[in-house]
């Protein structure tokens, strides 16, 4: 190879691995401005407020079972991989409302659908009746048995972190007078992204 074409070859290579670079950063971007939302969102309940609430799980009117470990909990996040592909295959990710008591106020957290960013738990041991009905229950009809499935479920008394949008109501269970109006906070998904559970801040 001639210097002048080795010389080409070192900057095309520089280029495309500077332009890769450039590539991922741009990707992951609006995933990383998110987190940093989440980070500094303020715990100030005032109707409207983006916020990030830590507090300790309380169930409101009704749980939910896990589809595969039957876990009494308030929201689930069930994922299936294909081995074959090395690739999300599936998720399930449900919830109900519930109490979040942070200490200084019960928050009603309403999310059907919310985004659980936790660490879930790999299914080693697997109940075939409830793996089917999940299955079943999602239009799969491949042969699932190489497929890794972890499910995590967020159960009463778990502590977490919630990020959405505070919503203040007059309070319908609270006994006011003439002119006092007690208030309620619930917290509600965000108008261009689901409500996030996610660790406490601070936790590893």
């Amino acid at each position: 190879m001639k210097p002048l074409d080795a010389i080409r070859l070192i900057v095309s290579l520089g280029v495309a691995t500077v332009w890769g670079g450039v590539k991922w950063w741009l990707s992951t971007r609006p995933e990383r401005l998110r987190r940093r939302r989440i980070a500094q969102a303020g715990t100030t309940l005032v109707d409207g407020a983006v916020v990030t609430l830590t507090g300790e799980v309380r169930a409101l009117e009704r749980t939910l079972a896990a589809p595969l470990t039957y876990a009494a909990c308030v929201a689930f996040d069930v994922r299936g991989y294909s081995i074959e592909l090395s690739d999300l295959a599936v998720r399930d990710c449900r919830g109900v409302a519930f109490v979040l008591d942070t200490g200084a106020a019960q928050v009603i957290v309403d999310e059907a659908t919310p985004d659980i960013e936790l660490p879930g738990k790999p299914l080693l041991r697997r109940d075939m009746v409830g793996l089917r009905s999940f299955c079943e229950r999602k239009g799969i009809e491949q042969d699932v048995s190489q497929w890794a499935f972890v499910e995590l479920a967020i159960v009463p008394g778990s502590r977490i972190a919630v990020h959405g949008r505070v919503v203040a109501e007059p309070d319908p269970t609270a006994s006011t007078g003439y002119r006092d109006t007690s208030l309620r906070f619930r917290v509600v998904a965000l108008g261009f992204e689901r409500l996030t559970i996610t660790s406490p801040r601070g936790a590893h």
